[in-house]
């Protein structure tokens, strides 16, 4: 069953949503939204970022981890996720306008919506940036829409970004924003040691989203 939309309703959102990624709908408006609610919203489903977890890839969490975030008592204080997490919000704005200065044919948009799955309502997605490009002009433009996902990492693990390679944790995330929004393609933009930037693009892989989606609803049937 899909939830109706939490928050105020935006008709614009909507629309800009089933216009561009019919597989998802708006769950939330995003724009208003304190820390507190919107920590609590993320309890109603899972999310992108911890589908590396669920998938028993991240090194530092795992499936239990993410069953007890789910499901401990309301009131509970989140855990502090330290200064690494305080810094990578801090410059997500300064990556994704660099991501945006060297890629021109990219508009970078920052769109606060929290997304949910049509066909499987307990992915929740909450996208850094959509990017789009232009194909055509006049009456013929057509957009081409896609994902940026945002990452600052220290320098001590900047070899996983040597080379154009991306961390299977992170891909575990991309592509879960990629299963539900139904878009083709994401980069991942990363700022390395604070002064080396990486970018690459990966595409949709139809075998690891199914994995996800499998892996997912299992844990999400348990916490149910």
């Amino acid at each position: 069953m899909v939830a109706a939309m939490k928050g105020p309703k935006n008709d614009w959102l909507e629309e800009f949503v089933a216009a561009n990624m019919p597989p998802a709908i708006l769950y939330a408006d995003t724009s208003e939204m304190g820390r507190d609610e919107w920590l609590k919203t993320r309890r109603d489903g899972l999310g992108g970022s911890e589908a590396a977890a669920i998938l028993g890839l991240d090194p530092y969490s795992g499936p239990y981890a993410i069953y007890r975030s789910k499901t401990v008592e309301e009131g509970e204080p989140e855990p502090d996720a330290g200064e690494p997490a305080y810094w990578g919000n801090v410059l997500e704005d300064t990556v994704a306008i660099e991501f945006g200065r060297r890629n021109p044919e990219f508009e970078v948009m920052k769109i606060p919506v929290m997304l949910q799955s049509r066909e499987h309502p307990w992915m929740l997605a909450n996208v850094d940036r959509f990017i789009r490009t232009t194909n055509g002009t006049g009456k013929n433009r057509k957009y081409e829409y896609g994902v940026l996902e945002v990452k600052t990492r220290s320098a001590y693990v900047g070899h996983e970004w040597d080379d154009g390679k991306v961390p299977i944790r992170v891909l575990a995330q991309v592509q879960f924003y990629l299963a539900v929004t139904g878009l083709q393609f994401v980069y991942v933009a990363c700022l390395v040691g604070g002064q080396r930037f990486a970018a690459t693009r990966v595409e949709a892989n139809p075998e690891m989203q199914a994995l996800i989606i499998e892996k997912t609803k299992e844990l999400w049937d348990r916490i149910q």
